[in-house]
């Protein structure tokens, strides 16, 4: 480190990463506060950060800095200990001092000087205490080929050993953050070098997601409102406004044949400040290792690491862990085809390893999402098989949180259990305080019961675990509908659509709405702009897009010519034919009887929109009928 004479008055100051070391007042600050380190440890950060990137040999530490006076070598590695808790380094991955075995220590931070001191100042002056012992000398020529040599093979075998043994290695920095209270995190789409790494990418973030949200008191935001951000630029202020969280994990991955390399971090927002950070070098046979290892680094720097440790999950056979996060990869995709590929890699994982909890409930999460034609079984053939994976997962993990939201959503819709719907929900919830899909759909079914003070607390904790997600702020919004305040339905409605004019439901639910207000020609302008979205990207056949410009065109005509009747009779003529819908139909038109008619059968078949018949406001002209209660109690509801 060169040492001009310009400025020959002034002190010198280096600073290093957001630290800054002063050599004449003998002070160390961490972006601009004081740090509380003894003289000892501040004269051997001195002695490495005037050699830095060479390596300083412990002779040397006691020559200078004990002045040769005899002491213990654990007098050397308590004070570098000590240096490295203030710096928040560590021994193994380093970022500031790094341990040469049975050589000494280096400083490897980059180092900017921001004063200077006179030529005739000694290289390094670190200690006042007199001695008369004279220094040791070595020629200035023989001194640098002997560092340069050593550290060339420092490298050589570091490298070495890195390529051998398909070890980790990575550099490890945690700023001092006692007495923080991270409580709030959102764990980034991982970026992946190669599309060899994409689904790991995935599966990984998933993983970490899934695994944090299970700690209690820590908001992990859902994997719907942080993959926004996937493929963007990592902006923190952004991230921790529209998110409205602490912090963030972000990571970049790359797969090398059998080699997984990931640099994964761990930032406070919204000021960027690196709170862990470190490099994997693995195989891939280890990527769940990598998982638990980074789940548990972030607990140990949020909240109360003490009381939130994750319990240690069993093992998993890597094998069938990499199949099951390909699984993950195309069940997010939530496409037909991808949902198949989806259900086979999550049957070869629990193939290979038949008590993989979390395998089986990815395989009930995909046929629920999958259609019936591309299964090939009934409706109560699917519902069937995902009972049993369900149960299967729960025997082999009885604490597994989305087993549970997904055996609770199960038998709300499909078997109209509702005591062991809610006992599950709540299970989930425990089990897992973080999962925004468990609040949200707990959210939903309070809403089948009228109890909507508890259902929108319970949307208002699934918003701030998914702040971005449009099915949450729909539903939440809808929620209104069932509550018949249609004001709010249609404010928060348009709210929504104003921001994200190309989401469909927005439109469906607003029409719905207008129905129910008799506001007709604006309910048929949204059924319009619903078919005009869909047309524009190539949804359904020219077939499909014809019927329904004739739909639309019907339902405007028969308003015009008849008014509410006449917009019925155009619903009962050209429009879709599920039973629930031509239920809705004649009971609008007054013919209560037909209207019972294809309720039952709607019953008979176990439709999904029956679950709400106890607030819908669509058929309240049928609730004084006696056969309405008796619809209630068949489905499992109090009239």
């Amino acid at each position: 480190m060169s040492t001009d004479s310009e400025d020959s008055n002034r002190p010198v100051i280096y600073s290093f990463d957001e630290f800054e070391i002063d050599l004449a007042g003998e002070t160390l600050s961490r972006s601009g506060e004081r740090l509380n380190i003894n003289r000892r440890m501040f004269q051997v950060l001195c002695l490495l950060i005037e050699r830095q990137g060479e390596i300083v040999a412990k002779d040397e530490f006691f020559e200078k800095v004990w002045n040769g006076n005899f002491v213990e070598e654990n007098n050397l590695t308590v004070t570098i200990r000590s240096l490295r808790k203030v710096l928040g380094d560590d021994a193994k991955l380093s970022r500031f001092i790094e341990n040469i075995p049975r050589k000494g220590y280096r400083f490897i931070a980059a180092v900017e000087r921001k004063g200077s001191v006179s030529k005739t100042r000694p290289e390094v002056v670190l200690s006042r205490e007199t001695t008369d012992k004279p220094p040791k000398t070595i020629p200035s020529g023989q001194n640098r080929v002997f560092r340069l040599v050593t550290a060339a093979a420092a490298i050589l075998i570091i490298a070495l050993l890195a390529f051998a043994a398909i070890e980790y290695r990575g550099v490890f920095s945690e700023s001092d953050n006692a007495g923080r209270r991270i409580n709030s995190v959102a764990v980034l789409p991982f970026e992946s070098v190669n599309a060899d790494s994409e689904y790991v990418a995935s599966g990984l973030t998933d993983g970490l997601i899934s695994r944090l949200s299970k700690v209690q008191g820590l908001r992990v935001i859902d994997r719907n409102s942080s993959s926004a951000f996937k493929d963007k630029r990592f902006d923190p202020i952004e991230i921790a406004a529209e998110l409205n969280v602490g912090s963030a994990v972000r990571g970049r991955i790359e797969q090398n044949g059998e080699v997984v390399i990931l640099n994964v971090e761990f930032v406070e927002l919204p000021g960027n400040t690196s709170l862990w950070r470190q490099q994997f070098r693995r195989g891939s046979a280890e990527l769940y290792a990598i998982q638990e290892e980074v789940s548990q680094a972030i607990i140990e720097r949020t909240l109360a690491p003490a009381v939130n440790s994750l319990a240690q999950p069993p093992n998993r056979d890597p094998e069938a862990f990499k199949l099951f996060i390909k699984g993950q990869y195309f069940l997010n995709k939530r496409e037909n085809s991808d949902l198949m590929k989806a259900i086979e890699y999550f049957k070869s994982a629990v193939d290979i390893d038949p008590a993989f909890s979390d395998a089986y409930v990815g395989l009930a999460n995909a046929y629920t999402l999958a259609s019936v034609p591309k299964l090939g079984v009934t409706i109560e053939g699917k519902n069937s098989m995902i009972r049993s994976l369900i149960k299967k997962a729960l025997e082999i993990d009885p604490n597994n949180g989305d087993a549970y939201a997904a055996s609770a959503i199960n038998k709300c819709y499909y078997e109209w259990d509702w005591e062991g719907a809610e006992n599950d929900y709540r299970r989930a919830i425990a089990l897992s305080p973080g999962s925004a899909r468990a609040h949200h759909w707990y959210a939903e079914f309070l809403g089948m019961q009228g109890r909507f003070d508890e259902s929108f607390t319970q949307y208002d904790q699934a918003a701030a675990l998914d702040p971005l997600s449009l099915p949450v702020k729909t539903d939440q919004a809808f929620n209104y509908y069932y509550a018949q305040d249609y004001d709010s339905a249609i404010a928060n409605l348009n709210k929504i659509h104003a921001a994200n004019p190309g989401y469909e439901h927005t439109y469906q639910f607003l029409a719905e709405v207008y129905i129910q207000q008799g506001n007709f020609p604006e309910a048929i302008n949204e059924v319009e702009k619903l078919f005009s979205i869909q047309s524009e990207r190539g949804e359904g056949s020219p077939r499909d897009l014809e019927k329904a410009r004739i739909y639309v065109a019907k339902l405007r005509k028969g308003f015009e010519i008849s008014g509410e009747r006449g917009y019925w009779q155009a619903e009962l003529t050209y429009g879709v034919d599920p039973l629930y819908e031509r239920a809705v139909a004649y009971a609008k038109l007054g013919d209560s009887d037909r209207a019972f008619m294809y309720l039952e059968r709607a019953l008979k078949e176990r439709n999904s929109a029956m679950v709400w018949l106890k607030v819908t406001p669509e058929l309240a002209g049928l609730r004084a009928d006696p056969r309405f209660s008796d619809l209630l109690r068949h489905v499992g509801l109090t009239p």
